[in-house]
C-alpha cells in the first residue's frame, strides 16, 4: 500500500471509512453487473444473430464488444483497489489479491464468449 494514500484515509473517522467502504462495494456490484448483463446480451446475439452478420459486422461488434468489457474490467479492478486501500486503513489487513482474482475472472468469462462467438461465425462459414 502507498503511505501517502493509506495515511489520508487514517484521517478520516470510522463513519467516513465505513460509508467510504460500502459506495466502493457498491461500485463493484455495478461493475460485475454491467458486466453480466453485457456479457449474456452478447451471448444472445451469438446465438440469434451471429450467422446473418457479415464479416465485417462480426468483427465489428467483437471489437466493440472487447473494447467495452474491457473498459468495465478495469473499472471493477480500480473499485477492488480502492475498497483494499479502505481495508487496509480501516483493519491493517491487505487484501488486495482480491482485485486480481476478480479481473482474471472477468477476463476469462469475456475469452470464452469471444472463443463462443468466433465458433458460432465459424459454423455459419462452413
Amino acid at each position: 500500500m502507498e503511505p501517502e494514500v493509506v495515511s489520508f484515509f487514517e484521517e478520516m473517522s470510522n463513519y467516513e471509512l465505513l460509508e467510504l467502504y460500502f459506495t466502493a462495494r457498491s461500485a463493484i456490484g455495478g461493475d460485475i453487473t454491467i458486466f453480466m448483463s453485457v456479457l449474456f446480451a452478447f451471448l444472445g446475439v451469438t446465438y440469434l444473430v451471429v450467422d446473418k452478420l457479415t464479416r465485417f459486422q462480426a468483427i465489428s461488434t467483437a471489437i466493440l464488444y472487447s473494447t467495452f468489457m474491457l473498459y468495465v474490467t478495469f473499472g471493477a479492478y480500480d473499485a477492488h483497489n480502492n475498497l483494499s486501500t479502505i481495508v487496509y486503513a480501516m483493519t491493517g489487513d491487505d487484501i488486495s489479491d482480491i482485485s486480481y482474482f476478480t479481473a482474471g475472472i472477468l477476463v476469462v468469462a469475456w475469452l470464452l464468449s469471444i472463443v463462443l462467438f468466433i465458433e458460432a461465425r465459424n459454423e455459419r462459414d462452413t
